[in-house]
């Protein structure tokens, strides 16, 4: 997960056009934490 906290960083510095994206990795992130919790 730090790898999708560093992200989370950089988008936020770069402003929201990067939210889209920090959110799918995030979603991603987290479905690799825990596959039973991925709506996949």
């Amino acid at each position: 997960m730090l790898d999708a906290a560093a992200a989370a960083s950089a988008a936020l510095r770069r402003g929201p056009v990067d939210l889209a994206r920090l959110d799918a990795l995030l979603d991603h992130a987290q479905s690799l934490d825990d596959p039973a919790q991925s709506p996949r």
